[in-house]
């Protein structure tokens, strides 16, 4: 082979996204907040599958106005929500 030929290999160019991504991976606050991001939008997209909204927006008037409790800890308001 050609010392050309080895050259061009052990200095091969990237790509625009490769050069990001090798730029990113150097960095551990972008790394963090790259999987940050990634959890976040994780749970976004999956929060139908293990929290029934309709849990969470029903009201409840025997629970109206109650103080702090074990069961409430903030006590509740005028519609009987946590």
């Amino acid at each position: 082979m050609s010392e050309q030929t080895l050259v061009s290999k052990k200095y091969r160019k990237r790509g625009k996204i490769g050069e990001i991504w090798h730029r990113l991976k150097k960095n551990r606050g972008a790394m963090i907040g790259l999987i940050f991001i990634v959890v976040l939008l994780a749970v976004a997209l999956t929060v139908d599958l293990w929290l029934d909204y309709e849990l969470v927006v029903t009201q409840s008037i025997k629970n109206r106005l109650q103080g702090p409790s074990l069961e409430h800890w903030m006590g509740t308001d005028e519609y009987g929500r946590d």
